[in-house]
């Protein structure tokens, strides 16, 4: 699934329009309806912790038992949860642009990590447990951006989690963070 903080209407409706043509590529039959069968679908996440275990409860993305009572409204039936593997990664990129949003950046991250404690990871069953991880992409150099890579990662371990710089590009202020609870 797609899942983004998406703040505007025109937005959602253009990704949800880009997942249509390009499943329709892929030969899948729509019949002019949504898109059925490929996995795929797109709905809005507002960043912060309340917001997003609304998100998690409405989209059953409790993998757990320890999290079926917190998603009780959505279904009764602990089956459903059992089926699904919770969240085993979170992508972003170009994600904060002002100080002011890292922190509700890094409580949704951190609600979505906390829904699932042993993931399978997208290797499949037969893998190594693995845990889930936050990737995102920053840049310290973005023009009319006043967010430091360290404001983000005091953000991440303000939030619990533990940080890694998987990857930089030299002299570009580009970087790539991943982000995990602590073992």
């Amino acid at each position: 699934c797609i899942f983004g903080d998406i703040g505007d209407t025109d937005t959602l409706f253009q990704l949800r329009t880009n997942v249509a043509e390009n499943t329709a590529r892929k030969g899948i039959e729509t019949k002019g309806e949504e898109p059925q069968g490929h996995g795929i679908s797109c709905h809005q996440l507002l960043w912060g912790d309340e917001t997003t275990r609304t998100f998690c409860k409405r989209h059953r993305l409790c993998a757990t038992n320890k999290h079926v009572a917190d998603c009780e409204d959505a279904t009764n039936d602990e089956d459903d949860y059992k089926e699904n593997s919770g969240i085993d990664l979170v992508l972003g990129s170009d994600l904060i642009y002002v100080p002011h949003v890292i922190e509700p950046l890094f409580q949704t991250v951190s609600v979505l990590l906390g829904q699932n404690e042993s993931s399978n990871c997208i290797l499949g069953e037969t893998a190594a447990r693995r845990k889930p991880i936050f990737l995102m992409a920053h840049s310290d150099r973005r023009e009319g951006s006043s967010v430091t890579l360290d404001m983000v990662l005091e953000g991440a371990k303000a939030a619990g989690l533990e940080t890694n710089i998987v990857r930089e590009e030299p002299g570009e202020g580009i970087y790539i963070i991943s982000c995990s609870y602590p073992q």
